[in-house]
């Protein structure tokens, strides 16, 4: 078993340089050829490394300027918990929303688990309503009042 530190090391160094920098090679390293990421904002599971590689490149090719940042990492056990923070400006088409221009930002919570050396599973919350309003493809004035302004 890993040390909390170098797992926390694992976690941020496979998200960080794979959404910040593009480099799908650290994925090879770090996370597991049938690694399961559930993401709340995207409409299925993702089922491997390489189905996992893919989304993150359309994630670029749709916010070519994104950042993610580690807000605050903790590790316990197997599971690393990481608060972070991201942005981007919308210039390609993401998950059937055309380019729209809009700059996005929010924050989410993700939870991964260490299995010998890799990312084995990810479980992914982020403020999806909140980045759709951002990006321009759902106006805010059509939600319930109190959904309103929650960005």
């Amino acid at each position: 078993m890993s040390s909390s530190s170098e797992n926390k090391e694992l976690v941020e160094n496979a998200w960080m340089q794979s959404y910040n920098e593009g480099d799908m090679g650290i994925l090879d390293k770090a996370v597991s050829e049938d690694v399961t990421v559930h993401d709340a904002g995207l409409p299925e599971t993702i089922e491997g490394r390489e189905a996992l590689k893919e989304v993150i490149q359309e994630l670029r090719s749709a916010f070519p300027d994104m950042k993610t940042e580690a807000i605050r990492m903790v590790a316990e056990d197997d599971w690393v918990a990481v608060h972070y923070s991201f942005e981007g400006t919308h210039e390609g088409e993401f998950m059937g929303i055309e380019a729209t221009g809009e700059r996005v930002e929010g924050r989410g919570m993700q939870f991964d688990r260490i299995e010998d050396g890799h990312i084995v599973e990810s479980w992914s919350e982020w403020d999806t309503l909140a980045f759709l309003q951002q990006a321009g493809a759902i106006d805010s004035g059509q939600l319930p009042g109190e959904m309103q302004g929650t960005t």
